[in-house]
């Protein structure tokens, strides 16, 4: 009886306090407020992601703070087949250009979801080689049975999309050359898209890395060159 006295009820918008006849919507918004509600929340999830791509992904601030621009040529990675290997001289803008895809990439994504779902799905790495190493390294001399080399390697090639920055920057021993195939060879095994950045073309990583690792980026990934002068380089004149 309580259930059918409400359907017959007349009811007031939670947003507007507008009045509308039965029989009431599901929430407590009108049809026009909630589309305003959710719309809102998009944005503010849209305006957080900056925060959300440095402190969970691992891109850095200053690729998600600065005003930077895709070129028109990277929009048509998204949405992510295949990944990409971007080579060439220092300053050319190859980190940059990986990192506002894949922010793309999660802006396109919180258009179909939400902001949860996007942060389930946990979709993006950013990792900079020279500090893989590092960790790796660091990981091994501690033997800690919670946070082992392996298991840092594991979950970099269960990633879903992968960013590794400035290969071929970190000292090379033989366990780095083996921890780099295993990484490259297992997301290309399961055909997890991967992207790169290197200042070395992929006949010169042949000699800096190995043949092995250069054939399965070549496999993997479009291999793009960008040129230019080192836009870290401020010029002088006014």
């Amino acid at each position: 009886q309580r259930h059918s006295t409400r359907l017959n009820s007349a009811w007031r918008c939670h947003s507007c306090q507008q009045e509308f006849p039965p029989p009431p919507s599901d929430g407590e918004w009108c049809e026009p407020c909630d589309q305003q509600r959710v719309a809102a929340k998009r944005q503010e999830a849209l305006a957080n992601l900056s925060h959300w791509l440095s402190d969970h992904v691992g891109i850095p601030w200053k690729f998600v703070a600065e005003p930077w621009q895709l070129p028109s040529w990277a929009e048509s990675y998204v949405p992510i087949r295949r990944g990409l290997c971007l080579t060439g001289p220092v300053g050319t803008g190859k980190t940059a250009t990986l990192c506002l895809l894949a922010r793309l990439d999660c802006e396109q994504a919180l258009e179909r979801e939400s902001e949860r779902e996007l942060r389930a799905a946990d979709p993006w790495r950013f990792v900079s080689c020279a500090a893989l190493v590092m960790e790796l390294q660091d990981a091994w001399r501690r033997q800690d049975a919670e946070q082992t080399a392996f298991g840092i390697l594991k979950r970099l090639a269960n990633t879903r999309y992968l960013i590794l920055d400035d290969l071929g920057a970190e000292k090379l021993t033989d366990y780095v050359r083996q921890a780099l195939y295993y990484l490259l060879n297992e997301r290309e095994q399961w055909e997890r898209p991967t992207f790169i950045t290197t200042n070395f073309r992929l006949a010169q990583l042949d000699e800096q890395l190995d043949r092995r690792i250069s054939s399965r980026i070549a496999g993997m990934c479009d291999v793009k060159a960008l040129e230019g002068r080192d836009r870290r380089i401020r010029s002088m004149a006014s």
